[in-house]
């Protein structure tokens, strides 16, 4: 392996030195109401895949209450996770975005502890 050359390598006061190129007052950049929807569709998405999606309803606090009133148990809870699944797999944050402004009201539907992105 070789090593750096002398000449190539800086010294610790040169690092510590700020950088000529940057400067610290420089002001934040404005995102448009796209870019953050966008932003947030994509912050969503992403923590909406951290949740594990259950393969079992035993042992759920709710587990009490009959789904059969409809269809069979075991079939709405396999179908209702697996659509869920597909969701998550296939939909970009860009479509999600779309959806959301589309709808005025896409917060209603938006999990409600899904943290708020900081501006």
């Amino acid at each position: 392996m070789k090593s750096a050359m002398p000449e190539q390598m800086m010294t610790v006061e040169e690092c510590k030195q700020p950088s000529a190129d940057f400067t610290m007052d420089q002001p934040a950049k404005e995102l448009s109401s796209e870019e953050w929807l966008l932003r947030r569709a994509k912050g969503y998405q992403e923590y909406m895949n951290q949740i594990r999606v259950p393969t079992l309803r035993i042992g759920a606090e709710d587990e009490q209450i009959p789904l059969d009133t409809t269809i069979h148990p075991c079939k709405a809870e396999a179908s209702i996770w697996l659509i869920e699944e597909v969701h998550r797999l296939t939909t970009s944050h860009h479509h999600l975005a779309k959806l959301w402004l589309a709808d005025p009201m896409h917060h209603a539907y938006i999990d409600p502890i899904f943290p708020q992105l900081q501006a």
